[in-house]
């Protein structure tokens, strides 16, 4: 029985299996419309899928809602490797977001698969990696994303297995586990740039080589060389791209201006108290991580890379904390890489310890009750900063129109998630323009409907003469056939008769 709990075909079946229950915990949700917590992230995500879609299955031009035929509607933050291959799944599918969210989650069980893989390398023990994996898909941040739409999901699949594979090498020393290693790196670079931050481990792998007691110092330099030719595409994508990114502040950490001090000990305060306690982590990770801290310091010299990783995502949260602020947690999902594999060395000891083994479970059980419950709120209409209204008659606003037609879009909030919602493309703006503006978008850009949730603006007296009909009203939203204005007759020029 001792033999059967710790042999590999027993964990990976109970991880198997537990995988099946997250899905099965996220079955209310896999035909939920995008909403809730970060849903402009994933509208902005969807609408390269839809686009890829329908109108350009060009990889290289992932294009936003604004697709009105300008150049500028393309938008190249990450190269669109996710994006992409859920669009080509959708050719064969159809458009659903059910395809969208089980692509997402076939995703993020490859990163529970990894570490999986990942912690059992340097423990040896399938149950601490079975545990360690489990608790992964029920970090609130991994386990609320798991069906959402984002490109970090693909970034840190490819970087937990880059890790193993990088590992393993280090022990094997087998050219393809080297080459597997780079191909990752590759993948999870392209897929958000940040996530070049990984090969860290490479790096400090290259110097331990470089100035150890190593007689074959050509060796790290071809091995540092296979890496960097298989990564090139990736760098040479960012160096294309990252001079047209104008308004992105992750390029400068929020530091291009005069430092708010005041604003940074309330940021590393929010992130000590609230954001890796309960959202990175949760209470069942306490006490693994903690002992598995001690474990790290006792045995420092063995685990280089977790040391590694570490350093890197903390230089990366110092870098980017105002960019990161208090809501985008997802871009702390590096921190996982690091975290779980410390969590494993915890599990690894109690495992060894009689009587304290049996209560190892208790933690998975209490972490796929709390997840859930923690981030079921998190779907809610209010969290989606978007009108409520567009949320409701979704369905009735996407009818109104023809779907092809080009769209003034007028909304106080996400305009992104709106267009998404009304699956319309065109102009969007998020404050009033001057009712001129509507007659030259009807005249030259083939823009003859609008959707408004600026009550006072479409209901003004101003815009009446660029009003065919109102085609739909729901709640504060209206959705309106535009034409172009009467033209105003010329003075007449009549003369009186009687002075002839």
């Amino acid at each position: 029985m001792h033999q059967t709990i710790h042999s590999f075909r027993f964990c990976f079946i109970l991880l198997l299996l537990a995988i099946g229950v997250s899905l099965l915990q996220h079955g209310p949700h896999l035909n939920t419309e995008i909403q809730g917590v970060h849903g402009i992230r994933q509208a902005q995500t969807v609408w390269n899928i839809r686009n890829f879609v329908r109108h350009d299955a060009n990889i290289f031009n992932p294009r936003s809602y604004d697709v009105t035929g300008f150049k500028s509607d393309i938008q190249r933050r990450e190269f669109p490797i996710m994006q992409w291959s859920i669009a080509m799944v959708q050719k064969v599918t159809g458009e659903s977001i059910l395809t969208v969210r089980l692509s997402i989650f076939l995703i993020c069980a490859f990163s529970v698969l990894g570490m999986f893989f990942l912690v059992h390398r340097f423990t040896n023990s399938w149950p601490a990696a079975l545990l360690t994996a489990v608790l992964l898909q029920y970090s609130p941040v991994f386990y609320y994303y798991a069906i959402n739409p984002l490109p970090d999901h693909l970034a840190l699949a490819a970087a937990i297995w880059y890790v193993y594979f990088i590992v393993t090498h280090r022990e094997s020393q087998r050219r393809k586990h080297l080459w597997a290693a780079s191909l990752c790196l590759l993948l999870a670079t392209l897929a958000k740039l940040p996530y070049l931050m990984f090969a860290i481990v490479s790096i400090v792998y290259f110097l331990m080589d470089l100035f150890g007691k190593s007689s074959q110092k050509r060796q790290p330099f071809a091995y540092a060389g296979i890496q960097l030719l298989t990564v090139a595409p990736a760098l040479a994508w960012y160096a294309w791209v990252i001079p047209t990114w104008t308004d992105n502040p992750v390029l400068t950490g929020g530091m291009d201006g005069e430092t708010d001090w005041e604003l940074i000990r309330y940021l590393l305060k929010w992130h000590y108290d609230k954001m890796f306690p309960y959202l990175i982590t949760i209470p069942p990770m306490w006490v693994p991580f903690w002992i598995g801290l001690i474990q790290l310091f006792r045995k420092a010299k063995q685990y280089p890379w977790i040391w590694a990783l570490a350093g890197i995502t903390c230089l990366f949260l110092a870098l980017e904390l105002q960019p990161i602020y208090t809501n985008h947690d997802y871009y702390l999902m590096p921190f996982f890489a690091w975290l779980l594999p410390v969590m494993g060395l915890g599990f690894k000891w109690l495992l060894d310890v009689p009587y304290l083994k049996y209560i190892t479970p208790a933690f998975c059980i209490w972490a796929a009750l709390y997840a859930p419950s923690r981030t079921d709120a998190w779907w809610g209409v209010k969290e989606s900063w978007v009108n409520e209204d567009i949320l409701a008659y979704s369905e009735e606003l996407k009818a109104a129109v023809p779907r092809d037609a080009l769209c003034l879009i007028m909304s106080e909030q996400s305009n992104d998630v709106v267009a998404y919602r009304i699956d319309k493309r065109g102009h969007a703006f998020t404050e009033p323009i001057p009712v001129e503006w509507v007659n030259d978008l009807v005249s030259n850009h083939n823009i003859n409907y609008l959707y408004s949730t600026l009550e006072e603006w479409h209901n003004s007296a101003e815009l009446v003469p660029y009003v065919d009909s109102v085609l739909l009203a729901r709640g504060s939203v209206k959705v309106l056939k535009l034409k172009s204005p009467e033209p105003t007759p010329p003075p007449s020029n009549s003369s009186t008769s009687g002075n002839e």
